[in-house]
């Protein structure tokens, strides 16, 4: 190898191959459509999720009285990067009994929240109680109780 380089006209050869090796790929990523073909492969995509939490797991009750009215908040986040339609579906079910206690749609723009608010009442004493919700019939929070 030490003699092929060592002719001047050997190593001119050699650099001017690889400069335009270089240039070649160079005007090749240069080129819009190349890019637009290969940035999507190459580039790190942010992850797109909406978020579904109870407010304040803290106040959640975990022991319950019938007929007493009762509200928990939760809160939905996009982080779609776009505007998003929600629509969530609460639940109570009481000793394997399902009620829908609410039911609303709404859009929520890139990076907003939304607090929701839901109300719901158990009839029987000695229950077995579940409160599910339900975010565009993929995503899911709960919390039980009794009373």
């Amino acid at each position: 190898m030490q003699k092929i380089l060592r002719s001047p006209k050997t190593a001119v050869l050699i650099l001017a191959s690889f400069s335009l090796i270089i240039l070649i790929a160079v005007a090749f990523f240069n080129n819009a459509s190349v890019k637009k073909t290969i940035k999507p492969m190459v580039s790190k995509r942010p992850e797109r999720v909406s978020e579904l939490y109870f407010s304040d797991y803290k106040a959640i009750p975990k022991q319950l009285e019938a007929n007493h009215l009762y509200q928990v908040n939760f809160t939905v986040t996009n982080h779609e990067y776009r505007r998003k339609n929600y629509t969530y579906e609460a639940t109570m079910v009481e000793n394997n009994i399902s009620t829908v206690i609410a039911t609303e749609s709404f859009f929520l723009n890139n990076n907003q929240s939304l607090q929701q608010q839901i109300q719901f009442r158990p009839a029987k004493k000695n229950a077995q109680i579940k409160i599910i919700v339900l975010l565009n019939g993929k995503q899911e929070i709960r919390f039980k109780a009794k009373t």
